[in-house]
């Protein structure tokens, strides 16, 4: 019996819309050195609508080793004629229980389907109204970025990371400002505030990363604990706001 040689694309998603929990779904498929690949429709991603062929070694491995948000899998499986029949029809066109699947974009020789999935998010966050709160969620949702938190001890690298994300999501100007708000501990919100209001409202990601780097980039956060622990105890009170104030310019401002 001869056999056809087919490609899974299987990726790890938030299994609901609240997000809290992670599962596997098979995406796509394909003909093995193909370009095109064709997408399952949403109803029909779920691994347990693939019960015959996810119990194959192949599948199943690899989707006991997708257990992180975001992680992906490419599977080789070479199916018989009866299986290939889930997937194809007798005229060579990709069906899944008589449901035509669409193509998606084609992807060149040198990419891979993990790329392909990013063109797409991006291509559908660039539809999204700039601003909307959904929006920024989703894309923190798949920011391959932690938050920086006060105790992060190389910032100069986090914004590295940060760059790299941005240009996956092809992030730029105020958009990429709000994303970058978005990543920040919500201890730092006070040192973001009075930044926003120094720099230009068209300041760019060149402009605050200097900020960044100038206020944190001795990789020790005690000047800004300093500045904000630096209490009114006794004296002229219009005396402590002046020190304060200079205090607060010389160790934060850069």
């Amino acid at each position: 019996m001869s056999k056809t040689k087919f490609q899974f694309y299987l990726c790890a998603e938030a299994a609901d819309k609240e997000g809290k929990t992670t599962a596997v779904f098979l995406k796509r498929v394909r003909l093995q050195g193909e370009e095109t690949w064709y997408s399952f429709p949403e109803s029909h991603q779920k691994t347990s609508g693939h019960e015959t062929r996810m119990a194959l070694a192949p599948l199943k491995n690899a989707q006991a080793a997708l257990r992180t948000r975001g992680q992906f899998r490419t599977v080789n499986i070479s199916l018989d004629d009866s299986q290939k029949k889930l997937y194809m029809d007798d005229e060579g066109n990709f069906t899944f229980k008589d449901y035509p699947l669409a193509e998606s974009k084609i992807v060149s020789a040198q990419s891979t389907p993990h790329e392909a999935k990013m063109e797409e998010l991006v291509s559908s966050f660039s539809k999204a109204v700039l601003g909307k709160e959904e929006s920024i969620k989703e894309v923190i949702e798949h920011f391959l970025i932690k938050k920086l938190y006060p105790k992060n001890k190389n910032v100069a690298s986090w914004c590295e990371l940060f760059e790299k994300e941005s240009a996956r999501f092809q992030l730029s100007g105020q958009r990429q400002i709000e994303i970058f708000k978005s990543c920040l501990d919500p201890s730092l919100e006070d040192w973001f505030l009075v930044n926003q209001r120094r720099l230009a409202n068209s300041a760019d990601w060149t402009e605050w990363k200097a900020k960044l780097i100038g206020t944190f980039g001795n990789n020790s956060f005690k000047p800004v604990y300093q500045v904000f622990s630096y209490k009114y105890l006794y004296g002229s009170y219009i005396e402590y706001v002046i020190r304060k104030k200079n205090y607060f310019s010389n160790s934060i401002a850069s």
